[in-house]
């Protein structure tokens, strides 16, 4: 048998679009931007793709605050003694079983990209910043996604609420983020010089899902204008 080389399974990506967005109906969302993800000492860190993504989001994330759009963050949130992790073999994919753990260093946001007085910050402790957290509560109270969750694919259709979407790991936190986006209705926009993962390929078969299974609109940090209402 004969096997298939990875390169036969690269994926086909469109080219970054120019987006122009209403400043009051978007909001960037900021995923797992921490020590021990993003820094060279952090005890799971990502690798060289993430380096270079620090200084585009946190030029995004500048230029969304000067033009009032909703900043929101996610913190990966691990306790000590979680008992998924207590007992080896550990799966690699439990990320929480090597770092990110409560009240560490290797939690905390990084330096660069530290969240404000009134950003909110959405603590997990798993992939998924949808499960078990605060952020549908989050997002109702700050105002932002103010349809009617009666239908998914009307509220696509409407266009009313945007969310561009950063952060790590593009295949892992990053996609969930982007799934409970689309299925609450929510229109993606996926910068992709402002997500990271380990390997190129990994990082391209994540945006190919976001592409054609959830109808992210794929583009640059430059390439997004915030616009009046």
């Amino acid at each position: 048998m004969t096997l298939l080389k990875t390169k036969d399974y690269w994926p086909s990506l469109p080219k970054p679009e120019h987006v122009k967005l209403p400043s009051i109906k978007t909001a960037l969302v900021i995923i797992d931007m921490q020590n021990d993800f993003a820094h060279p000492e952090g005890n799971i860190f990502i690798g060289d793709m993430i380096g270079s993504t620090i200084p585009t989001i946190k030029y995004l994330l500048d230029k969304s605050r000067a033009k009032g759009v909703q900043v929101l963050h996610t913190q990966s949130w691990h306790p000590i003694d979680d008992p998924r992790y207590m007992d080896p073999p550990i799966p690699r994919a439990s990320f929480g079983s090597n770092g990110c753990k409560v009240d560490t260093w290797g939690a905390d946001i990084i330096d660069e990209l530290k969240p404000l007085t009134g950003e909110p910050v959405i603590q997990k402790d798993t992939f998924d910043p949808w499960f078990g957290t605060n952020m549908e509560e989050t997002l109702k109270e700050s105002g932002f996604g103010r349809f009617k969750h009666d239908s998914a694919q009307r509220n696509r259709l409407r266009h009313e609420s945007y969310v561009v979407i950063t952060g790590t790991a593009s295949d892992v936190c990053v996609d969930k983020a982007v799934i409970g986006f689309f299925f609450r209705g929510y229109k993606v926009i996926i910068p992709i010089d402002c997500i990271s993962t380990y390997d190129q390929f990994c990082q391209s078969s994540a945006i190919y899902r976001f592409v054609n299974y959830f109808d992210a609109i794929i583009t640059t940090a430059k390439m997004i204008e915030f616009l009046p209402e």
